[in-house]
């Protein structure tokens, strides 16, 4: 049986801030998002479009990452998904 695998994402929203969470399937947790099912609750601005994914080997690990990248400043955030190869 294959590992359960976490991914920290960042998605960019339509006004250009930065959504962070933790998920087993990055894109499909931006394509619900698209869906406004969690808008209000997030406070987003759809569409959302994913910006920056890591891989970890489990949910605690993606968590701590998320909230030490919540922390950062906007432009260290940033900074981090200069250096994503995604297009």
């Amino acid at each position: 049986m294959k590992p359960k695998r976490s991914y920290v994402f960042v998605a960019r929203c339509s006004d250009g801030k930065l959504f962070t969470g933790i998920t087993n399937h990055p894109e499909a947790a931006v394509q619900e998002l698209n869906t406004g099912h969690y808008a209000r609750q997030a406070r987003i601005q759809l569409p959302l479009r994913l910006a920056y994914s890591e891989e970890y080997m489990n949910d605690n690990d993606a968590a701590s990452r998320a909230a030490a990248i919540k922390r950062m400043s906007k432009t260290q955030r940033e900074r981090l998904l200069a250096g994503a190869d995604l297009a």
